[in-house]
């Protein structure tokens, strides 16, 4: 599991007040993400870790325009480990380093190589959030 460790920056609901969309922030990358069930420790300014699985995270190269996934951030390949299906990339970013497990027809389509610059994606509903009294410290970045 993917760990970064963040801010929430804000917090909006809709008119029903059982969905929230929250704007977090890891070491200068904005994310946001969906929440059904919004703990009272969720609070605006308060420390949490990002959570997002290897599989769910996406990687691109050369992306230019808008696209509906809201999570959107620069890292640098820093190492591919291919297996015969699937690859493990490993990733460095601002908020810290990331990996994301993707096919190797993929890795071979994108051409990736260590040290090249990519896009990392993340869909909004594919991140989930622990509180400070689960933060593990291998997350903890000051």
């Amino acid at each position: 599991m993917n760990c970064f460790p963040a801010r929430i920056t804000s917090i909006e609901t809709d008119a029903s007040g059982s969905l929230f969309l929250l704007e977090l922030d890891a070491s200068g990358i904005q994310l946001s993400m969906l929440l059904f069930d919004l703990k009272p420790a969720f609070a605006e300014g308060s420390p949490v870790n990002v959570l997002f699985k290897e599989t769910g995270t996406a990687i691109a190269t050369d992306l230019s325009g808008e696209i509906s996934i809201s999570n959107r951030f620069p890292a640098t390949i820093t190492a591919i480990r291919s297996g015969s299906i699937l690859a493990d990339i490993s990733l460095d970013s601002a908020a810290g380093p990331c990996t994301a497990i993707v096919t190797v027809r993929a890795v071979q389509r994108l051409r990736l190589i260590a040290g090249e610059s990519v896009s990392v994606l993340l869909q909004a509903s594919q991140i989930s959030l622990e509180t400070p009294c689960n933060i593990t410290e291998n997350c903890i970045r000051e």
